[in-house]
């Protein structure tokens, strides 16, 4: 993924950068309660939302069902960590009025610092973990890679 190769190399030039893994919390039942075309409202309304919370620097892509990629280039693990919460909180107060005014959309969010010593893969798998920590925690929550302080 050109981006994550991105902040690597920014990371073994010296700098500090951040990914995060987004899942929107129980999606399926969005599907499935509400149908599929309401299922892409929310996704693209997702999408929005963490592009208006983010800086212009970061970036944000789906990567899969209801996963989103975030790269933070220049903000360090608890930096990135205090933006997803911004998102987290922004999520759970939007307004569905016209697809359902009961429904309330919350994710689960790992952050994992990006290393020079960590390959990209590695460094999503930390971000991965760190998301099912988010979810076991009982999700709509933020938690941060265990390993992302660790020089």
């Amino acid at each position: 993924m050109q981006g994550l190769d991105d902040l690597h190399e920014h990371a073994r030039q010296g700098r500090e950068a951040a990914i995060a893994l987004l899942d929107v919390d129980h999606f399926k039942n969005v599907n499935d309660r509400y149908g599929h075309a309401a299922g892409d409202t929310v996704l693209k309304t997702v999408a929005q939302t963490i592009r208006e919370t983010i800086r212009s620097s970061d970036s944000v892509a789906r990567i899969g069902g209801e996963e989103f990629l975030l790269l933070f280039p220049g903000l360090r693990p608890h930096e990135a960590q205090q933006v997803c919460e911004r998102i987290n909180v922004r999520l759970a107060k939007l307004p569905w009025p016209d697809l359902a005014p009961d429904l309330r959309i919350t994710s689960s969010i790992g952050v994992a610092r990006v290393r020079a010593d960590r390959s990209p893969n590695d460094t999503l798998h930390h971000a991965d973990q760190a998301m099912y920590a988010a979810k076991r925690a009982g999700r709509h929550s933020v938690q941060m890679a265990q390993c992302a302080y660790v020089t």
